[in-house]
């Protein structure tokens, strides 16, 4: 990766950044302060209210290889799963929007967003994509692979969209875009979207 070679072992289900956390930080006592956890609580139970409601938890598939090959066919995509029975309710696979960019990919890698009514997520193709919760049709989509003008004048583009999901704070929802890791294009740009009134309308103004 962009950090150089390292050795991972050929059974392992992780890459380059985690095998360097396992050659160079030993495990310690340290524990996370107690604010922390809370903190990651009450997000967990913010998803587990809306996933209640609306009778489903949502699953997103990147599918790209890590670890050992296998004959399997990749199958990323967005999943919604029946709490109650554990079915699947609906699938909506992405195949991704790949055509003449490098270092690019169809997976959903980076966390979600689950409203009531949308479910967002960005993929590994630069997409943020909203979802109907219902059905799981795409009903907007946005394509951050791209140069920017910003707002502090300073050289930005888009790329990947991993690690860090869509997070939404009153009538905006906010997504970082490019992530270089795994081979992937990186990025350094942060984008705002105001809200539509209707939820069904997806996101509105950039």
């Amino acid at each position: 990766d962009s950090l150089g070679e390292v050795r991972v072992p050929a059974k392992a289900y992780y890459g380059a950044q985690t095998q360097r956390a396992v050659d160079n930080f030993p495990i310690s006592d340290l524990r996370f302060q107690r604010q922390f956890i809370e903190a990651l609580g009450v997000i967990k139970l913010c998803s587990a209210r809306v996933n209640e409601r609306l009778g489903l938890v949502f699953a997103p598939i990147s599918d790209r290889p890590t670890g050992p090959a296998n004959d399997r066919e990749a199958d990323p995509g967005l999943n919604a799963l029946d709490i109650a029975t554990g079915k699947t309710r609906w699938s909506t696979p992405n195949a991704g929007s790949c055509e003449g960019r490098e270092n690019c990919g169809p997976g959903l890698s980076a966390a979600i967003l689950a409203t009531d009514d949308l479910v967002f997520a960005g993929g590994l193709d630069g997409y943020l994509r909203a979802y109907n919760a219902e059905t799981g049709e795409v009903v907007w989509e946005y394509d951050s692979w791209r140069d920017y003008k910003t707002v502090n004048n300073l050289p930005a583009r888009g790329g990947a969209i991993d690690v860090h999901g869509p997070v939404i704070a009153g009538n905006w929802l906010f997504i970082q875009s490019g992530y270089g890791s795994f081979g992937q294009r990186g990025g350094n740009v942060l984008l705002a979207f105001r809200l539509a009134s209707s939820a069904a309308g997806g996101p509105g103004n950039e």
